[in-house]
């Protein structure tokens, strides 16, 4: 019995988990979110979940940057049309929730994508703006980004 003990008091330490590991561990990458977002949409009812790295769930509240990051991140994924479910679905769910809770925070990385893109401009065009910040919707239009589908 004493010999069994040493054998468990000597056991090698795993290695250890470095920072760049571990954030890969806890956060997936912004393609990761992107991707398992367009397969969810894939489908024919596509669930919520309560993941912390939900676009629909808890992302945009809490994480507003990161969200921000992946809706750029599925535009390129995904054909520019507001004909397409998922481009329907971005702009009216993600886009406009994230510009609802955090429109003042984000004001200028919005207008720089919608000076930049046209696809994140033409998925502006998809918000209701009733609910968003007034300085903001007023920045947009003056870039002239109109509800336009």
């Amino acid at each position: 019995r004493p010999r069994a003990r040493r054998r468990c008091l000597h056991r090698p330490r795993p290695p250890a988990v470095t920072k760049r590991e571990e954030s890969r561990v806890d956060h997936p990458s912004v393609n990761e979110i992107a991707v398992a977002w367009c397969q969810k949409w894939d489908a024919e009812r596509p669930v919520v979940s309560n993941s912390p790295f939900d676009l629909e769930g808890r992302l945009a509240q809490e994480s507003p940057l990161l969200a921000l990051a992946v809706i750029v991140r599925i535009l390129e994924l995904i054909p520019a049309d507001p004909g397409s479910r998922h481009f329907q679905v971005l702009a009216a769910g993600p886009l406009e929730e994230l510009l609802v809770l955090h429109g003042d925070q984000l004001q200028q990385s919005v207008l720089d994508l919608a000076r930049q893109s046209p696809a994140f401009r033409l998925l502006l065009g998809g918000v209701w703006y009733r609910s968003v910040p007034s300085g903001l919707v007023e920045s947009l239009q003056r870039l002239g980004v109109t509800t336009s589908w």
